[in-house]
């Protein structure tokens, strides 16, 4: 039977997304073998063709407005391809919000796409954007460096799919983006140190042996062991990623970064401590986690962020917007009543540019959300389009002009 899009079951929600997770990643041209396998042995049934059929973009919109919560891998796959058929201006200052509407308007033939904006009653179209233009910087992608306990590096990307190493007990498998680990077998085995890292304009996804799952932002590292044998899954973190905690009551999980310790159980989280940010934020998901600075310990509830500034300091804010502090995960910039600065800093480490200021009054507060798919043309023209500013490239320098 099709899965209901209205109030299906679990097990008809879990179907529905996987499938379409799959579908939309084979029409990105991404889809790895075993995934193909997959889905053709779904497909064996002919509703369920009929099913496929029925994916489109506009479909597709309704699945992500509808289903809150899903496999994060599959949400990916399912943002990413509306995302080439719907793309989304809607970056624009705070104050101009309430007398704006935005809107994307449906390119089913690609490449070109064309975002528009109304504002004050006024057409304001802005450019027609090109798909892949090979000569302008393209957006991060999933790749990522290694270290293994010995020394040796492995590059991480696309063409990793499939391949697997075993060192011992443990065996490390590299796929669509991810790198997954499974030493059950390790218990008696020495433990070993790996350290993943992403350089800037670099994500990746990582499953711990333990099955915690982390998505690394870019600029970001974290360093593991082969294996969870002790009292305690302590893991070290730069940067920013989000984490997916498999519940083991007995064995409580450690994110230490930079003097700071998170200690969790079971849940999800977001923990960004960036160096040219100033402060180490932990924003709870759902479950519960103590952060723990100095002397100082917090226990945060969903929908609260610690703020730890450099001499060690914290703060608790409660009804964050969690949306936005994640949608890096969802292939998204999402803004609230956030800087230019701010915004800056997140493009210069997806993009791997350098900003330059000739631009002297930086006040103003913005808020919205773009796709992380764009190139930076792209993105700067959506930005200009929305009065964000003005902005030229200049070789791999982002100069914010007057």
């Amino acid at each position: 039977m099709i899965p209901s899009f209205t109030n299906p079951d679990e097990q008809q929600s879990a179907v529905l997304i996987r499938i379409a997770g799959l579908i939309a990643r084979e029409r990105l041209g991404e889809l790895t073998d075993a995934e193909r396998e997959e889905l053709n042995a779904w497909l064996v049934n002919d509703e369920h063709r009929v099913w496929k059929d029925r994916l489109t973009p506009e479909y597709i919109s309704r699945l992500l407005e509808t289903y809150q919560s899903y496999e994060m891998e599959a949400e990916a796959s399912l943002v990413a391809f509306h995302d080439k058929h719907f793309r989304t201006a809607a970056v624009v200052p705070i104050q101009r919000r309430r007398r704006m509407i935005w809107w994307a308007a449906a390119a089913v033939t690609l490449p070109l796409v064309i975002a528009g904006v109304w504002l004050s009653g006024r057409n304001k179209t802005l450019p027609v954007l090109a798909k892949n233009d090979t000569a302008a910087i393209q957006p991060g992608r999933n790749t990522a460096t290694l270290t293994l306990g010995n020394g040796s590096h492995i590059m991480l990307d696309t063409g990793m799919a499939g391949q697997v190493v075993q060192k011992g007990s443990v065996l490390a498998r590299y796929e669509g983006g991810k790198v997954a680990y499974d030493a059950r077998n390790s218990a008696d085995k020495a433990i070993e140190y790996n350290t993943l890292a992403t350089a800037r304009g670099g994500q990746y996804h990582l499953v711990l042996p333990d099955g915690t799952k982390v998505w690394l932002n870019a600029a970001s590292s974290i360093r593991y062991p082969t294996a969870f044998n002790g009292k305690e899954r302590k893991v070290e973190l730069t940067g920013e990623g989000y984490f997916e905690v498999m519940d083991r009551k007995d064995q409580p999980f450690v994110v230490a970064v930079d003097g700071m310790n998170v200690k969790v159980l079971g849940t999800e989280f977001d923990v960004m401590a960036y160096p040219e940010e100033g402060s180490k934020k932990t924003t709870l998901v759902q479950g519960a986690v103590k952060v723990e600075s100095g002397n100082e310990g917090r226990v945060l509830k969903p929908d609260e962020q610690s703020v730890v500034t450099k001499d060690g300091a914290m703060t608790v804010a409660t009804g964050v917007d969690v949306e936005s502090v994640i949608a890096w995960k969802l292939g998204f910039f999402q803004f609230k009543h956030t800087d230019l600065k701010t915004i800056m800093r997140q493009i210069a480490r997806w993009y791997d540019v350098e900003i330059v200021y000739q631009r002297e009054d930086l006040s103003g507060e913005y808020g919205g959300r773009i796709s992380r798919k764009l190139n930076l043309s792209e993105l700067i023209s959506l930005l200009e389009g929305n009065g964000v500013g003005h902005f030229k490239i200049d070789g791999h320098r982002l100069i914010v002009l007057p």
